[in-house]
């Protein structure tokens, strides 16, 4: 029994691992179609190998997007939280060492893991969930600015810019929030 969960369990993490990078670039793809569709002319899903491609640009595409998304905008507003003084970790102490409490609060948080691994996990889960709600709404938005005029970004421009806007804004709602949950989390547990 133990053995199919543990392998139930990896399963999971890995189709959660492919999935967090995969799905940004399928949405990304997605969006930049309705802003610039001959961008991906060439393409046709009815044949296998087009699909195939597809799905590899999908992911150099998604993975890239999330990577630059994660350590440099997250980056960007979880240093604006920082220099706020905002609830939730790194949190700015008398001092102003952003990189230094940035790596003691990580330190802290990957000790603490081994002992509550379903709560480090539902805090990985939220923060996959918060990102990939930035990576949707930054797309819309980029995308709204390079669309052709008479693609369907280029003739709802202002709706997806607004939406891209509004989406980035809860998107960084969610994150106070993590902040907050993972600070206790350390706490609690250190």
């Amino acid at each position: 029994m133990t053995e199919g969960k543990d392998f139930a369990g990896s399963v999971r993490e890995s189709l959660s691992t492919v999935f967090r990078h995969i799905l940004p670039g399928v949405i990304i793809l997605a969006v930049s179609s309705l802003s610039i569709p001959d961008w991906l002319k060439y393409i046709d899903i009815t044949n296998t190998i087009s699909t195939i491609v597809l799905a590899v640009i999908a992911l150099a595409v998604g993975n890239a997007w999330y990577v630059f998304h994660r350590y440099f905008v997250l980056q960007v507003v979880d240093y604006l939280f920082y220099l706020a003084g905002a609830k939730g970790q790194p949190r700015k102490e008398a001092r102003s060492d952003y990189r230094g409490d940035l790596a003691k609060h990580v330190s802290k948080f990957f000790l603490t893991l081994p002992e509550q691994i379903a709560m480090g996990r539902h805090i990985r889960d939220r923060f996959s969930s918060f990102n990939f709600m930035y990576v949707v709404s930054e797309a819309f938005i980029i995308f709204a600015f390079l669309a052709d005029d008479l693609t369907f970004l280029g003739e709802h421009k202002t709706t997806a810019i607004i939406g891209g806007v509004l989406g980035f804004l809860a998107a960084t709602w969610q994150y106070s929030i993590v902040r907050l949950i993972d600070e206790k989390f350390v706490e609690l547990n250190s």
